[in-house]
């Protein structure tokens, strides 16, 4: 089950999505008489318990009531999957020799990898969705760093 935030008709939901569709969570209680959470912190701060009810909801949905619920993907933009954390994010940096060499060619830094952890944080206002422009403040930033990221939830912020 992959879970997403998104926007439509200028509101933010989460979803589950399914092939070129997006089922909306919300849509989908109401036609099971259930209610589920509005948010990806909502539905964390609920624990696995309501994962499971999700699924479990989606197994017993026909697919009448899947249609009805969906969205087609292009009627949608994509949103960070938590758009507004709690809290700052913590980042560990070039901690795998790939993006240590690539650091070197593209941003004059060394080719080695550090000797102790690189540890950065960012504020809930720097997180922003797939394909959405960056603002560079030559004020705050000399230069931009990209690379894949990969977020984990550990605990409950």
């Amino acid at each position: 089950m992959k879970l997403l935030t998104y926007k439509h008709k200028d509101t933010q939901k989460i979803g589950i999505l399914k092939g070129d569709a997006i089922i909306d969570i919300e849509t989908l209680g109401f036609k099971h008489n259930s209610t589920f959470p509005q948010s990806m912190l909502e539905l964390i701060d609920q624990g696995p318990e309501i994962l499971k009810k999700l699924e479990e909801t989606l197994k017993t949905s026909s697919e009448n009531v899947i249609a009805a619920s969906s969205i087609p993907t292009n009627e949608v933009t994509l949103l960070a999957p938590i758009p507004k954390p709690r809290k700052n994010i913590i980042g560990i940096g070039l901690n795998y020799t790939e993006h240590v060499a690539e650091s070197a060619r593209t941003l004059d830094t060394s080719n080695e990898l550090p000797q102790k952890p690189v540890i950065f944080s960012k504020p809930p206002t720097a997180v922003t969705a797939t394909g959405t422009n960056i603002i560079l403040n030559p004020k705050l930033t000399q230069q931009l760093d990209w690379e894949v990221e990969l977020a984990v939830v550990i605990g409950k912020g």
